[in-house]
């Protein structure tokens, strides 16, 4: 179980990372304000409770309140 929960939560830390950066870009190159809605603020609320999975699971706690978290 240990090793699922640590490849979600670190899959989940890309996907987050990922989302915020294309968001970024995007709105720079088209000056989109739904990039900024759907990638860089939807991306950082995911990469933010992936960190704190992270954090939590590191610590030998439960983290999968987090994981349904990000799952939706």
């Amino acid at each position: 179980i240990r090793v699922s929960t640590n490849w979600s939560i670190n899959s989940m830390l890309v996907v987050g990372a990922l989302l915020v950066t294309s968001g970024l870009l995007w709105f720079i190159i088209s000056g989109s304000t739904a990039a900024i809605r759907f990638g860089v603020i939807l991306g950082g609320i995911l990469l933010a409770l992936s960190i704190s999975s992270l954090k939590t699971w590191k610590e030998g706690n439960s983290s999968s309140s987090y994981i349904k978290g990000q799952a939706g």
